[in-house]
């Protein structure tokens, strides 16, 4: 879809914006775990870091995924800081 088109369906149908496309939604709750939705994929899993194909890193110590669907994931742990890619 073109974003145009994208554009004009959302406000249509008065959708968020991120269930139609590019965008995400992420969630802290305190710095013990992060929910982000929308995402594609994990691109890297470490203890120290949780990135994923939304251009989002998840830094801090003893990371785990504590749930995974196909649109959303929590990641539990120390959290420290995120990055954003452009």
């Amino acid at each position: 879809m073109n974003r145009d088109f994208k554009n004009k369906l959302q406000s249509i149908l008065e959708l968020p914006a991120e269930m139609l496309g590019d965008n995400y939604r992420i969630t802290c709750v305190g710095n013990n775990s992060i929910i982000i939705e929308n995402y594609k994929s994990i691109i890297e899993y470490e203890s120290y870091i949780v990135r994923v194909s939304c251009g989002v890193s998840v830094l801090g110590d003893k990371l785990n995924v504590l749930e995974i669907s196909s649109d959303e994931i929590v990641i539990g742990g120390i959290i420290q800081n995120l990055e954003f890619e452009k």
